[in-house]
């Protein structure tokens, strides 16, 4: 594969070849899966970063996954922006899937999740469409026998 066009569609496609040519032996498929890794990263990687530089990526990196959550959901169309950016940034896919995780856990923790909220709206709307029906029918029930 040449270097100047191996982005992340042919990391997959190379990835699924592998663990479909490696299926019955694991040992293989992980040194294959990790040797392509190693090949990915230093195709695509910038040149590493210092650790005062690199953790202020970090940190800008973590704000903008907190900017782009739903409450404690990230939209794919938005991991894949986020991960191209941390690319950009010199941090790691794999590192960069971590601080993802790490920042969904922390505000799925903190109590501001929008699922607790919708299924509170959820019920309501349910209830109140049990009590249209129910006078619904009991309209329906005065209605036949006043006649």
């Amino acid at each position: 594969m040449r270097a100047a066009t191996f982005d992340s569609t042919d990391y997959r496609r190379c990835a699924r070849r592998l663990r479909h040519a490696h299926r019955d032996h694991p040992a293989r498929l992980a040194r294959s899966l990790r040797d392509l890794s190693l090949a990915y990263d230093a195709c695509t990687s910038p040149a590493p970063l210092t650790e005062p530089r690199l953790i202020d990526h970090v940190r800008g990196f973590a704000q903008q996954v907190c900017d782009e959550l739903d409450g404690s959901t990230l939209r794919y169309s938005a991991r894949v922006k986020l991960l191209r950016d941390a690319r950009r940034r010199g941090i790691r896919r794999f590192d960069a899937n971590l601080i993802i995780a790490s920042v969904q856990e922390r505000a799925a923790g903190s109590g501001f999740g929008v699922q607790e909220t919708s299924s509170r709206h959820t019920w309501r709307t349910c209830m109140a469409l049990v009590i249209v029906v129910q006078g619904l029918i009991l309209a329906g029930a005065t209605y036949v026998f006043a006649f």
